[in-house]
């Protein structure tokens, strides 16, 4: 609209103009040495726009002309600049297809075309070549990447891939905190710097690092609460390992105080305080620890804490786990343990009771094996005991310590899960074989895990 608008407006100046000088009548005199040439007004400024357009028309050829060389390597410019994307865009999608004869020759037309640049061509030629399996030539190409301002931060990228695939991890260590001075919010790359301290047992650090992802919302609060917790519970078992059981102490005390429900902690740091004769400190943690989610290794500990006296009265186990189940026991867990502590002091009726209670709370296949084994030890026969076996299908499994990561099944809570190294990724909770949980392996003592960078792309 506004463009049609200033068209008739010039289209109104013109006619305007072309009225005014033909209602002006009039000639135009030129004298040129013996010539004189008297020419009508009209006439005279028809000519003098022909003259000014040929003018244009002739500077223009001209400079066509003296320009084209220039004109040319400037077309040719742009069409290679059009060719070198093109080979980048499908360079890089054969290397994330894994297409190692497309990435190779791509990459090399990214290069022919785009010899000047220094930034995603090579990253192409770099990732071509670790995908050709040519490290050394890759980390050539990642090197002068760094060379780059704007493409810095692709060569510490791949980089630091590298280090992690080599398992140099001071190296990797020391690029990841360039990464981070470069993009330090980037979440990613705090969790690698993070997993490296961890691999390197600078648990210091790594907790600085948990606070640093809590602040950029890579952890949430409950997820850096519970890293948390497993630092300090490996930095205790190594202080204890060590002999050094009064800063073992504190940091069981920390990570307690962090999450009183946290079995593994509890259960250290009462064996701690049972070590250090200490044995009413570790009670009221175990005590403290069963309020909030009672749980069969508290109650393994709890049975350590049992006072010599106790232990000489009659009943006086089953009284000493009693004490326990009254600091909470409306949960089926806290019920079963206690009607197992009832049949191995063979209480029958005070075990039917208490693995009664537990199947109204939660069935659960544990409790329906104690029933049925509590029939047969009770003199009530086979037939009583498969009544309950029949159950045992229907009920819940029983929750075990599995890695989130692998399936694996461990016997105990460990901050490092062998075989795979990761960290603080045994959890407590019933198996599902649909996710391939299988059977318990042993503790590792280190990390053994891969540590990957995203690909650059």
């Amino acid at each position: 609209m506004l463009k049609a608008l200033w068209f008739m407006i010039k289209v109104g100046l013109l006619v305007a103009i072309v009225i005014w000088v033909a209602e002006r009548p009039g000639f135009v005199k030129i004298e040129w040495m013996d010539y004189t040439f008297t020419v009508h007004v009209g006439l005279f400024l028809v000519g003098a726009l022909g003259v000014i357009l040929a003018a244009i028309f002739l500077y223009n050829t001209i400079k066509t002309f003296v320009d084209f060389p220039s004109s040319y390597k400037r077309y040719r410019e742009i069409k290679d600049q059009s060719k070198g994307y093109e080979a980048l865009t499908i360079g890089l999608s054969a290397v994330a297809a894994g297409d190692t004869k497309v990435a190779v020759k791509q990459a090399k037309r990214a290069a022919k075309y785009m010899s000047g640049d220094t930034g995603l061509p090579l990253l192409l030629q770099a990732q071509a070549a670790r995908l050709n399996g040519d490290e050394a030539a890759a980390l050539e190409s990642f090197a002068v990447l760094l060379e780059d301002k704007n493409a810095a931060f692709l060569g510490v990228r791949g980089l630091l891939q590298a280090a992690l695939d080599r398992e140099d991890y001071s190296k990797a260590l020391e690029l990841a905190q360039h990464a981070l001075s470069l993009h330090p919010k980037q979440p990613w790359i705090i969790r690698i710097a993070y997993d490296v301290h961890i691999r390197l047992r600078e648990w210091n650090d790594a907790f600085d690092m948990v606070r640093r992802a809590e602040k950029t919302k890579t952890l949430t609060k409950d997820e850096a609460r519970s890293e948390r917790v497993a630092i300090l519970i490996a930095q205790a078992d190594e202080l204890s390992a060590l002999g050094d059981n009064d800063a073992a102490l504190q940091k069981l005390k920390a990570a307690f105080k962090l999450d009183a429900g946290f079995a593994p902690t509890a259960t250290r740091l009462s064996r701690l305080y049972l070590e250090t004769a200490q044995r009413k400190k570790g009670v009221s943690i175990i005590k403290s620890a069963w309020k909030v989610a009672p749980h069969p290794n508290l109650a393994h500990v709890w049975g350590m804490l049992m006072s010599s006296k106790r232990a000489g009265e009659a009943l006086g186990r089953m009284r000493w786990y009693e004490k326990l189940l009254r600091v909470k026991s409306d949960t089926s867990a806290a019920q079963m343990l206690i009607g197992q502590i009832a049949i191995e002091e063979k209480l029958w009726g005070e075990a039917r009771t208490h693995l009664m209670q537990a199947v109204e709370l939660k069935p659960c296949a544990a409790t329906y094996r104690l029933l049925a084994e509590l029939e047969r030890l009770s003199g009530h026969g086979e037939p009583a005991a498969e009544k309950w076996t029949a159950q045992v299908a229907d009920g819940a499994p029983q929750p075990v310590w599995i890695c989130r990561e692998t399936g694996r099944i461990y016997e105990e809570w460990s901050p490092i899960a062998a075989p795979h190294g990761s960290f603080n990724s045994i959890e407590w909770r019933a198996p599902d074989s649909a996710n391939g949980d299988h059977a318990a392996v042993g503790m590792s003592s280190g990390p053994d895990r891969v540590l990957e960078a995203p690909i650059a792309s």
